[in-house]
């Protein structure tokens, strides 16, 4: 079961970033990915052995905290207006849980 609010999480994209810009896209893109790993954990749970459901939850972990880290920084870099232009950004990179898993099997 996922315990990540994920309506949250789009609400704080949408409150920190402009739609459209690449920092909003950094985030909707943690926030698919936070997801995902859920739905994989949920998943390796019914289906494969102890060991992929702990790495499993290790990436559940991260993609949550890479999201965490992408709000706190865009929440510091709000403008004027309320939202975090893409210049705030100038050249982060924001560390995703988007590395291959190829060794993952169940």
């Amino acid at each position: 079961m996922m315990d990540f609010d994920v309506t949250n999480a789009v609400s704080r994209v949408y409150d920190l970033a402009e739609p459209g810009s690449p920092v909003f896209v950094d985030g909707v893109r943690l926030v698919f990915e936070a997801c995902g790993w859920h739905y994989l954990h949920d998943y390796a749970e019914s289906n494969c052995g102890p060991d992929v459901v702990r790495r499993m939850l290790v990436h559940v972990a991260e993609a949550e905290a890479s999201f965490a880290q992408w709000a706190s920084r865009a929440a510091s870099r709000k403008n004027g207006r309320g939202a975090c232009s893409s210049a705030a950004f100038s050249g982060e990179v924001v560390d995703a849980i988007t590395k291959s898993r190829k060794e993952e099997r169940c």
